[in-house]
């Protein structure tokens, strides 16, 4: 029972560790290269606030799967729009 609550402790720890990672990696992207590149995402909200939003949201497994799905229709043949971010 302790080895069940210890791996439920590290995996807390491990997300609550990679969520804030990638949070900062967002914040120094919209600080350096959102700047440079301008406003061209074919989405609302843009990518960067969705995946901040989705990772506050959701389990690290979840939003990172979310993450992914909106960065893979982010290409020139998709017209993109409002993609708001799923409630469950």
């Amino acid at each position: 029972m302790a080895k069940n609550i210890l791996r439920s402790l590290f995996y807390l720890l491990f997300s609550y560790f990679i969520k804030n990672l990638l949070l900062l990696f967002i914040k120094i992207y919209t600080i350096m290269f959102s700047q440079i590149i301008g406003n061209n995402c074919r989405f609302y909200p843009c990518c960067s606030s969705y995946a901040k939003s989705v990772l506050k949201k959701f389990s690290l497994l979840k939003a990172i799967f979310l993450i992914i799905k909106r960065l893979s229709k982010c290409h020139p043949w998709n017209a993109g729009g409002i993609d708001e971010i799923p409630h469950n």
